[in-house]
């Protein structure tokens, strides 16, 4: 089954652990730290909108972007709701065109680990780059293999609400770096009933060395990498990282 159809519908159910006003926090942090304080901004990957919404609240002109339209239909009724004029595209990240060229990009969440086949993510990069002005800076972070390997791991994760209930699977691959996602779901719908989906997905694991050599020839130049949320170089722990790059 294509990955985040039936996941759409519970997805911000299921994930309203996540502190998305730190995250949009930190990511502002970043675009005012790279003289990017307003103007237009694209999410690449934007899910269900939730960051997307936050930096729309910063003052940005957003657009979201995403190849999945459940996801889009759910960020898309977010904005009615919110009365926020947000443009949402159904476009691949690696291959997206915009009317008008952005002053950032903003690929987080782990958005880019879905980038599991050779290529995609030197095409992310350069699609990046032809929908950025000179000097736009692009903010894209990533997970590392140090947490596919040792804290996601070989683990299953369930979890039970009153309405919906998941139980997450994960196999990581360390010849090819693939970490295989199998999620049930158990969702009540009509009459009480609960139906049971199932979704399989792939995230790859990327080095920062494969980080760099993807950027080459993109048309964007290395700023810093930084360890999630801190301004601190990554070590062999750190478990996610963000990538700041400038529009040569």
């Amino acid at each position: 089954m294509e990955a985040y159809r039936s996941f759409a519908n519970v997805y911000d159910e299921f994930m309203d652990n996540i502190p998305y006003d730190e995250w949009g926090r930190y990511i502002h942090e970043l675009l005012v730290k790279n003289n990017i304080a307003d103007g237009r901004v694209a999410e690449l990957g934007c899910g269900t909108g939730s960051i997307t919404q936050i930096l729309d609240s910063y003052g940005y002109t957003m657009t979201g972007i995403d190849i999945s339209q459940d996801m889009l239909r759910i960020a898309q009724d977010k904005s009615a709701k919110n009365n926020s004029n947000i443009t949402y595209s159904y476009e691949s990240m690696t291959d997206f065109s915009l009317d008008k060229l952005q002053d950032a990009c903003v690929c987080v969440c782990d958005s880019s680990n879905y980038l599991t086949e050779d290529g995609e993510l030197m095409a992310c990069f350069m699609a990046v780059s032809k929908n950025l002005r000179k000097d736009g800076i692009l903010i894209m972070d990533f997970k590392t293999e140090y947490f596919y390997k040792k804290v996601l791991g070989e683990c299953t994760i369930a979890e039970n609400r009153d309405d919906a209930s998941f139980i997450w699977e994960n196999y990581y691959d360390d010849k090819d770096k693939i970490n295989e996602y199998i999620l049930t779901l158990f969702i009540k719908e009509d009459s009480d009933m609960f139906n049971r989906y199932v979704e399989t997905h792939y995230q790859r694991a990327y080095s920062i060395r494969e980080i760099k050599e993807s950027l080459t020839y993109s048309g964007l130049k290395l700023l810093n990498i930084y360890e999630a949320f801190t301004n601190k170089k990554p070590d062999r722990h750190s478990e996610r990282i963000y990538l700041i790059a400038k529009k040569e």
